[in-house]
């Protein structure tokens, strides 16, 4: 019995080994392969969810501003041709139907598309007493990285001027995932073939900044 009760602990003492430095290095690279994977996949994730919402805040400004063009531009008595001054894309468009004549130009500047208004006749350089001056540009939308205003004179396939726009808003000008373009046409319904040829209305502060 006391030969049997040695034989035993001998066995069950030399079982016990504990753990080398080989385990712990495989267990320590295992462990940095998981953290790796894991903090690869959270960032993906973080930044596919911030691309989202910024795409989705430029195409709501987009929107925005595109509905409140169109509110003017419906009752636009004439649309400038298109020009580009310093880079910039500009195109105006005259307003009557208030009893003044207002001009309004709009342009893409710095990644922002800008509006700024004035009362004809147009403004000096210096202004003074009962002379309009022209309001400050306001943003109506951010973040774009490409833009094309194009005009379209009336004719006898549409008896309208129309103004389309096309903007792409994000941080890339030509990656689908990092940028979404929108394209609108804004149709002019106080023009008429009456009015073809007048492209030149409102184009006298293009060279005023």
């Amino acid at each position: 019995m006391r030969r049997l009760a040695r034989a035993l602990r001998r066995r069950v003492g030399g079982g016990d080994v504990g753990i080398t430095m080989i385990d712990v290095m495989v267990s320590t690279v295992v462990m940095s392969f998981v953290l790796l994977v894991f903090t690869t996949a959270m960032l993906q994730i973080y930044r596919s969810t911030n691309r989202t919402q910024t795409l989705s805040q430029a195409q709501s400004q987009v929107n925005t501003a595109f509905l409140r063009l169109d509110t003017q531009l419906r009752y636009a008595a004439a649309i400038s041709k298109e020009t580009t001054v310093n880079g910039d894309p500009y195109v105006e468009y005259l307003t009557s139907n208030t009893g003044s004549r207002v001009c309004a130009e709009l342009r893409v500047h710095s990644g922002q598309l800008q509006q700024r208004t004035w009362t004809q006749p147009p403004a000096p350089a210096v202004p003074g007493p009962g002379n309009e001056t022209p309001t400050k540009w306001v943003p109506l939308a951010s973040t774009v990285t490409a833009a094309t205003f194009t005009f379209r004179d009336a004719d006898d396939t549409a008896n309208f001027q129309r103004l389309e726009i096309s903007l792409r808003t994000g941080t890339s000008a030509t990656a689908t995932r990092s940028s979404r373009q929108t394209d609108i046409t804004f149709t002019a319904l106080n023009t008429s073939l009456t009015t073809r040829g007048d492209t030149t209305e409102c184009t006298e502060l293009r060279a005023v900044p």
